[in-house]
């Protein structure tokens, strides 16, 4: 449907995800428009970014569709910002940082270990 129709991509939510697929579709040359109940971009209304602080963790095993496809973003996510930086003159705000596992019970160490470091290879995020 690449402009055949010539009709308009609606995306509800003015928020981090929706402004970011209504981008990505309006980088293929389609028509998009986004309906937000108030200000666009300000997070006026939903609860994810405040909730998420925005902070992404590779899975560490990434045996399901879901841990692939969080694995899949965190890669991603380090380009998307340098773009978003490019195109406007913003600083996202985007930071490798680091993580701290903690567990209730005692893990079986040497598999969660290489879980882990596995996860942060495929994140491109080295283990100190």
């Amino acid at each position: 449907m690449h402009g055949e129709s010539g009709g308009v991509y609606l995306v509800i939510g003015g928020g981090v995800v929706g402004l970011s697929i209504a981008r990505e579709l309006a980088g293929t040359g389609r028509h998009v428009r986004v309906l937000e109940r108030l200000a666009i971009g300000q997070r006026a209304v939903g609860i994810a970014t405040p909730a998420s602080l925005g902070i992404l963790i590779p899975p560490a095993d990434r045996p399901s569709l879901f841990g692939r496809l969080m694995l899949a973003g965190c890669r991603m996510y380090p380009d998307f910002c340098a773009q978003l930086a490019q195109e406007t003159s913003l600083d996202p705000g985007f930071r490798v940082g680091g993580g701290l596992h903690l567990r209730r019970k005692p893990p079986r160490l040497a598999v969660r270990e290489r879980l882990v470091a596995e996860s942060g290879r495929a994140a491109g995020r080295e283990r100190v």
